[in-house]
């Protein structure tokens, strides 16, 4: 099985880094591996780094257009023909969730059944799919951004900024991803697991 990650933000920070889904990814390749899964895993850099690749990361988050998307779905259609068996699970958190989403979307109902997707706290301004191979999670409710709750975001996004700049003035470069916290975005494995699992279950029971 293959797991394709996409992190927050621009999606640059290294997985090693990302201290919000590392320890979950490492938790669903435990799960999968002790029910005889073998599983690899991939991840997705969104963008190159610069002002115009900015630009164009963020016009594809808001739904202007889905290039990155359509050439990941195809890239993962062509791994599929050449590999018939393989099983992909996607995983996507924050803005990589709504990536994840817009991948998702170029493949027709009944036609995904070898493609499954995890979507932790997609943003509040794209409607999630509803499908059955598409497990969206939220906190229960409680993490703001998908809530749409922008005063909580505003003023993450303000310390945020401050976390950054005082870093920069300290002679340390920091991606803005790793200062910018909400409270109730933190998705530890032992948070996710019960839903995960049982939506991982589902999967590969009706695996073909």
């Amino acid at each position: 099985m293959l797991v394709v990650v996409n992190l927050g933000g621009w999606g640059r920070v290294p997985v090693e880094a990302a201290r919000d889904l590392s320890p979950a990814l490492a938790g669903m390749h435990r799960w999968l591996r002790a029910r005889g899964k073998q599983t690899a895993q991939v991840v997705c850099r969104r963008g190159d780094v610069g002002p115009h690749a900015d630009l164009s990361i963020l016009t594809e988050m808001a739904g202007f257009h889905h290039t990155r998307a359509r050439e990941l779905a195809l890239a993962l259609c062509r791994l599929r023909r050449a590999r018939p068996g393989l099983r992909i699970l996607m995983v996507g958190l924050s803005n990589g969730a709504t990536f994840t989403d817009q991948v998702m979307d170029q493949f027709a109902p009944g036609d995904d059944h070898w493609i499954f997707a995890v979507e932790i706290a997609p943003p509040f301004w794209r409607s999630t799919l509803c499908r059955p191979n598409v497990l969206r999670l939220d906190n229960e409710g409680l993490d703001p951004l998908p809530a749409g709750e922008l005063g909580v975001l505003v003023g993450a996004s303000v310390f945020g900024l401050f976390q950054y700049a005082l870093a920069r003035v300290r002679g340390r470069v920091l991606r803005f991803e790793e200062v910018f916290h909400v409270p109730g975005h933190d998705y530890s494995w032992p948070v996710l697991a019960a839903d995960v699992t049982a939506f991982l279950d589902r999967q590969l029971l009706a695996q073909p």
